[in-house]
C-alpha cells in the first residue's frame, strides 16, 4: 500500500521469513497475543487459529491499512480478532498482561512500552536491526534472547510523533 504522497505504508513479507517469525513465537492455545503492524491481516490470522481470535490484536498506524486487514480478517473467517488504528509503539494492553508480542516492522531498539506489556516468561519475537530476534522477558522486565539464522529488512515502525524505528 502507498500512501497519497507514494511512500509505501505497508509491505508483505517473504511467508518463509513470517513462518519462522511465528514458529518462534510459539503461540497455545488461549495465549494473549499482541501484534505490531497488521498488513494484509495474514499475519494476524494465524496465531488467531492457534490461540483463538479473541486472544489476538493487530495494530496499525495507518488507518487505512487497518482497515484492509479487518476486511481480510473476517472475510478468511476471523471476525473477532481485534483491529486497532493506533501507534505500535503503545499496544493496547494493561501492563504484564500479554503472553506473545510479534512485530513485523524493524526497530533499532526494543521499546520499553513492549517489555512492560508482557509478563514474566513472555516472548517477543521482533525485527531489531537488520536481523529477527527472539527475546524472553524476566521478572524484571529484562529481555534476552537469540537472533533468528536469517537476514531480515523490514519496513520501520513508524509513531505519531513521526519517527522512524530504524534511523
Amino acid at each position: 500500500m502507498f500512501g497519497d504522497d507514494g511512500p509505501p505504508l505497508s509491505s508483505s513479507t517473504v511467508p518463509s521469513l513470517m513462518a519462522a517469525m511465528l514458529d518462534a513465537l510459539a503461540v497455545e492455545p488461549g495465549m494473549s497475543v499482541v501484534e505490531i503492524g497488521a498488513g494484509t491481516g495474514y499475519n494476524a490470522g494465524i496465531p488467531a487459529r492457534l490461540a483463538g481470535d479473541d486472544n489476538v490484536t493487530t495494530v496499525d498506524i495507518e488507518p487505512d491499512v487497518a482497515t484492509t486487514a479487518r476486511r481480510a480478517l473476517t472475510a478468511a473467517g476471523h471476525p473477532h480478532v481485534t483491529v486497532v488504528h493506533t501507534d505500535g509503539t503503545q499496544p493496547p494492553a494493561a501492563p504484564r498482561s500479554l503472553d506473545r508480542l510479534i512485530a513485523t516492522c524493524g526497530v533499532d531498539r526494543v521499546p520499553k512500552t513492549w517489555l512492560a506489556a508482557v509478563r514474566p516468561g513472555s516472548r517477543l519475537v521482533l525485527p531489531l536491526g537488520t536481523g529477527v530476534v527472539c527475546l524472553t522477558v524476566d521478572e524484571h522486565g529484562h529481555a534476552e534472547g537469540p537472533f533468528l539464522a536469517t537476514p531480515a529488512y523490514f519496513m520501520g515502525l513508524r509513531t505519531t510523533a513521526g519517527s522512524n524505528g530504524i534511523p
